[in-house]
């Protein structure tokens, strides 16, 4: 049977009102992704457990092999047994071996204390507001056990401590298949995870571990969301480890200038305008501990991060870092080369962005904020990337309602005029762009189903530099 059948015949419906499209709000926030803790026991439970005459394993009550059990306690009254072993089983049962002493002449109860991992931890998470709720669901920031820190809820954490109201995070398993990286990991779960996200309300991707590997699969996943056909804008904060072993103003120079050209010169396959790079990288961070505080060495990686939250902080995706801080009291000191400011004006001459400390615990002052590609003023900053890109998503989605709603005849491409010239309005009034006006608009002769909307936008550059001449006479 033909479904909706109408008479044929001639229908009109009057319209009163144009169509309104909805202003929507453009998140651009930063995505931590990495290693972590996985074997944080997001919850705990506590079971009594009959074992039988003469047997020396139990079964978890309650637990399915969808469960990933992190740890098991057992006790015998207030009696905990040693040499605890437990395993998902043949049968697919979590089993419990015991291996010390336990009377065997009868059934004996015993008491159970386990805790299961959480299942969502290897999924996209957005965060608000609390680092307490990032520790809940990912573990604390310093794994006291095994004496080491626990990636990604300290990266997560950094990002909301430094001034950004939201984080997506995304935890990667540390473990990798034979003949896998952990650089495969991240192509995985960025595939997995990242791509088809309602909105794309993420920009700035932010590892929480370093290798050459790394860096290349997330620059190559920039580029690729950045396309036209993929619409998902991103920006990479990437670190260069080869610079922590470097002891010399120059040896610093050297390395930078090679790790840079190597991403800014291959053009086909990085945007090296997207990027940035930053030095010193390493920094002393204090974690408190049960034991008292402990001052740890980190990466350049969680200072990125710092600045993907100043980032969020400021008042418009049209300013520069420029002159911004990362707030005293989140690290406690940097740890580079020292360096004079003629070095230092090299380095990012080549597109390196600087970080200053004067005092330990205080603000650390992001010198010049620079993309790695400073080949032009369009390019050099990231924050006029960062407008164009808001700028960029804030316009398709006032111009997505007419898709395939209507046929391209004037009043469709008078409305789609007034739309699109309503965003660029609201953008120049939010001070994202300096101006904006369609210069024209016209159905495509090669692609009759296209739309055409031309337009110019003026760039708000920022200040960086001001001179002042002063004659004598």
């Amino acid at each position: 049977m033909l479904q909706n059948y109408r008479e044929p015949n001639v229908y009109s419906k009057v319209t009163r009102r144009q169509p309104r499209v909805p202003e929507t709000i453009v998140d651009l926030y930063p995505f931590v992704i990495g290693t972590g803790m996985e074997n944080f026991a997001y919850e705990n439970f506590t079971a009594e457990v009959t074992l039988a005459a003469n047997e020396t394993s139990i079964t978890l009550p309650d637990v399915t092999n969808d469960d990933v059990v992190v740890e098991v306690s057992v006790f015998n009254g207030t009696v905990k047994l040693e040499g605890v072993t437990f395993e998902l089983s043949e049968e697919n049962v979590w089993k419990v071996t015991l291996t010390a002493a336990v009377s065997t002449e009868a059934e004996t109860v015993l008491t159970v204390k386990y805790g299961i991992a959480n299942k969502d931890r290897y999924k996209l998470q957005r965060f608000t507001g609390e680092t307490a709720d990032i520790e809940k669901f990912y573990g604390p920031i310093y794994d006291e056990a095994e004496g080491k820190i626990n990636n990604i809820s300290f990266g997560a954490s950094i990002a909301l401590e430094s001034g950004s109201p939201v984080v997506y995070v995304l935890q990667i398993p540390s473990t990798t298949k034979e003949e896998e990286t952990l650089a495969d990991n991240y192509a995985a779960a960025l595939e997995e995870y990242a791509v088809e996200v309602a909105g794309s309300p993420f920009w700035r991707i932010q590892p929480v571990d370093s290798d050459e590997k790394i860096n290349e699969v997330i620059a190559e996943f920039t580029k690729e969301m950045s396309s036209v056909e993929e619409r998902a804008e991103k920006f990479f904060g990437v670190n260069n480890i080869g610079a922590y072993d470097k002891t010399t103003p120059n040896e610093v120079i050297e390395n930078f200038v090679s790790f840079i050209n190597k991403y800014l010169n291959n053009t086909k396959k990085y945007d090296a305008y997207r990027m940035q790079t930053i030095y010193p990288n390493k920094a002393i961070y204090t974690f408190s501990t049960s034991s008292g505080d402990i001052d740890k060495e980190v990466g350049g990686e969680f200072i990125q991060i710092a600045i993907a939250g100043v980032e969020q902080s400021l008042d418009r995706p049209s300013q520069s870092l420029t002159n911004s801080v990362i707030p005293a009291g989140i690290f406690k000191s940097l740890v580079g080369v020292k360096m004079k400011r003629k070095q230092k004006n090299e380095l990012a001459a080549y597109g390196v962005t600087i970080l200053t400390q004067t005092t330990e615990g205080g603000n650390i002052t992001i010198r010049d904020s620079l993309s790695m590609d400073v080949s032009d003023e369009q390019v050099s900053d990231p924050c006029v990337t960062r407008a164009l890109d808001h700028g960029s998503k804030y316009v398709r989605g006032q111009l997505h309602p007419y898709i395939g709603k209507y046929n391209i005849e004037e009043e469709l491409i008078a409305k789609a005029q007034a739309s699109a010239t309503t965003a660029f309005a609201t953008l120049v009034q939010r001070n994202i762009f300096k101006s904006a006006n369609i210069t024209d608009i016209f159905q495509n002769e090669d692609d009759l189903n296209n739309l055409i909307i031309a337009a110019r936008v003026g760039v708000l550059y920022p200040l960086k530099t001001i001179d002042v001449n002063i004659v004598c006479e």
